[in-house]
């Protein structure tokens, strides 16, 4: 049952429905990514700039231009199932992500564009299997300067302001010198193909886009007012980013756990944790219920003297532990609680790569 709709398609100049969409899916040659990019082109809403704004990045109205993107998406997989998937669909994705970073909903927008890489990976596998890494999508995980568009420039170096100034703070807290061009030459860029690997370096990206929104809510929400849920969920997300990449290095085929990877010594040895005594995250750790939230802000004081090493893999595996989450808003949870808690998280993780992918 198709939901029919009209929108204006600015290639063409003209409006278009759902019922002339369907009909030109029927005859388009979905083995062909190039007769892909143009259908997609004929009949997607674009992300045009408002002609009155000065703001050249802001797109006009893009919350309308989503939605009707993932209609078209939507309508065409009901349409003919296996000629969706045939289809190559690195347009829309990448025009879904640009339009999710505009209304600010950053794991939409980072899961477009992971699904975009991967099907401009998919269309050149056959012919030349590194032509992908010029294409846009690509362009913007390996957070290319001089990405195409003043859409994709604007938030392309928005992101890695963002992520300067961890790497930054990291460097201050560790005595390190890494380098945005390091992280990307001997992180990204070998591991970009890897659909696993791929999901990390896009969540890390959705974990330091959101931290700037998350810390607007925080400073304009009234002092009786919020759920602390927003914020959970964020730093737990770090947390689930750490455990994965210590999974891609130690972790078997078989199930595991954070606590088993950290435990074997390769780990220690490379985290340098746990070199004399018990590891901190362990020393600490409550039973038999577990961190709470709560706990964790009342063992940062006490953390903050130990090892630095020690402390940020402790925050990291104390998050990711987390149990009995309660909603209700900790007396103590503040701007600067959170920031120092995301930004261990953050730490933890910059460390595990330093280590062991530098």
């Amino acid at each position: 049952m198709h939901t029919n709709m009209k929108w204006p398609n600015p290639k063409r100049n003209i409006e278009v429905t759902t019922e002339e969409l369907i009909q030109a899916f029927s005859s388009l040659n979905a083995s062909d990514p190039t007769h892909c990019d143009t259908f997609f082109e004929d009949f997607g809403p674009g992300n045009l700039t408002s002609p009155n704004n000065p703001l050249l990045h802001i797109i006009d109205r893009p919350m309308e231009r989503l939605l009707i993107y993932e209609h078209i998406l939507l309508e065409l997989i009901v349409a003919d199932t296996n000629k969706y998937q045939t289809a190559h669909k690195g347009t829309p994705f990448y025009f879904i992500s640009w339009l999710a970073f505009t209304v600010k909903d950053f794991e939409k927008a980072i899961f477009y564009m992971d699904a975009a890489v991967g099907e401009d990976i998919r269309k050149c596998s056959n012919t030349d299997p590194d032509v992908w890494k010029q294409a846009p999508g690509a362009r913007f995980l390996f957070l290319d300067p001089n990405p195409p568009g003043p859409i994709a420039k604007a938030i392309t170096a928005q992101l890695t302001k963002q992520f300067e100034e961890q790497i930054n703070k990291f460097n201050q807290d560790l005595g390190t010198n890494l380098t945005l061009d390091q992280f990307r030459e001997n992180f990204v860029t070998p591991n970009l193909n890897n659909p696993s690997y791929r999901s990390i370096i896009s969540g890390l990206y959705v974990y330091v886009s959101e931290y700037a929104e998350r810390t607007y809510q925080l400073r304009l929400r009234s002092d009786t007012g919020g759920s602390i849920e927003p914020f959970i969920v964020h730093l737990f997300k770090g947390g689930l980013i750490f455990e994965s990449l210590l999974k891609s290095q130690y972790g078997g085929s078989g199930r595991s756990t954070l606590g088993l990877y950290l435990g074997q010594q390769a780990a220690k040895n490379d985290l340098e944790i746990g070199q004399n005594q018990t590891p901190l995250y362990l020393r600490d750790q409550p039973r038999p219920d577990g961190y709470t939230l709560p706990l964790i802000i009342s063992f940062l004081p006490q953390w903050r003297t130990e090892n630095i090493k020690e402390k940020i893999i402790a925050v990291a595996y104390a998050v990711r532990n987390t149990t009995g989450h309660d909603l209700s808003w900790p007396v103590s949870f503040d701007e600067v609680t959170y920031q120092e808690i995301y930004e261990s998280i953050f730490d933890a993780i910059l460390w595990f790569i330093w280590k062991v992918k530098m």
